[in-house]
């Protein structure tokens, strides 16, 4: 998979592009970029970076950052992913984007969902990008929306079951368990001292983070899924004001992870955080939560 983070003055061969913002890449999302796979062209993602912030003056934070939504991109069949920031397409009007569309771009087959919307001020809806594309000799397909007991999955619902702690649900509208991917950095080794290492990983500060807590979870090191234990949260017991992060309890695995990246996916919300008397009630609490990991038999999303 090869990622473009400008404006390409032209594409080496046709393509078929799936166009959105992508966000969670969730069932949606999926739906678009397979019709894309299926036309016979290059599949190609368009979408771009905001640096952080929400598109369009939407609320409640990414549910996943750039860097993974590019890697989820490839994982589900894109070969290329043209994500510019968003200031340079933030001025175009409908019939100058449809051009950079069906001429540097070489789309034959443009793919979107029938919220979508683009040009300068979300000026332009699904429709007249179908009617834009017919003029310059492309062809735009609208997909409908992907429901899930009978409502339509979107980043606004999922972003809601995520502040709920209710990971089964946001899996199931995800297609995949939540994840969480970033560095392993150093932390205050009280994991060790209690006698359950943990592995500490910062969180993007714009991120639609779950609900603080205790979660039944799973850990990629190496090549192999281990059972975890993550906690998100600001660490109540052991200090105040810190940031948000995610610190994992890996069962039954003692290597060094410092400075890899790592995947954890949240399973299932165990107990909120909370703030303990001291370091030997958490430490209980702690070995009651790995009886709890151990014991868990719930469905993976």
């Amino acid at each position: 998979m090869e990622q473009i983070t400008s404006l390409p003055e032209s594409l080496p061969e046709e393509t078929a592009v799936a166009l959105g913002f992508f966000d969670g890449m969730h069932l949606g999302h999926r739906a678009v970029l397979g019709a894309a796979k299926g036309k016979g062209l290059l599949p190609t993602a368009f979408t771009f970076s905001t640096a952080g912030r929400m598109p369009g003056g939407k609320t409640g934070g990414r549910i996943y950052p750039d860097t993974l939504r590019v890697r989820m991109l490839g994982e589900n069949g894109a070969q290329l992913v043209v994500m510019p920031d968003f200031s340079a397409i933030a001025g175009m009007g409908p019939e100058t984007f449809a051009d950079f569309l069906c001429g540097p771009l070489r789309a034959r087959w443009v793919l979107c969902g029938e919220d979508y919307r683009f040009a300068a001020g979300a000026s332009a809806n699904a429709q007249d990008l179908k009617r834009l594309c017919a003029a310059r000799g492309c062809q735009a397909e609208i997909l409908p929306p992907v429901l899930v007991e009978g409502e339509r999955v979107s980043s606004t619902r999922i972003r809601a079951l995520l502040r709920e702690g209710r990971m089964a649900e946001a899996g199931r509208l995800l297609g995949a368990p939540y994840r969480l991917e970033a560095p392993v950095e150093h932390g205050r080794r009280l994991g060790r001292t209690l006698g359950f290492p943990t592995i500490n990983q910062a969180l993007p500060p714009d991120a639609a983070l779950p609900r603080y807590g205790v979660y039944i979870a799973e850990a990629l090191a190496g090549e192999s899924w281990v059972p975890a234990l993550t906690n998100i949260g600001v660490r109540p017991t052991v200090g105040s004001g810190l940031a948000p992060r995610a610190e994992t309890y890996l069962e039954g695995y003692s290597g060094d992870l410092y400075g890899e990246t790592v995947r954890v996916r949240l399973l299932d919300f165990l107990r909120p955080e909370r703030r303990f008397s001291g370091v030997d009630e958490l430490r209980a609490q702690i070995a009651a939560d790995r009886q709890a990991r151990m014991d868990w038999k719930g469905i993976r999303p």
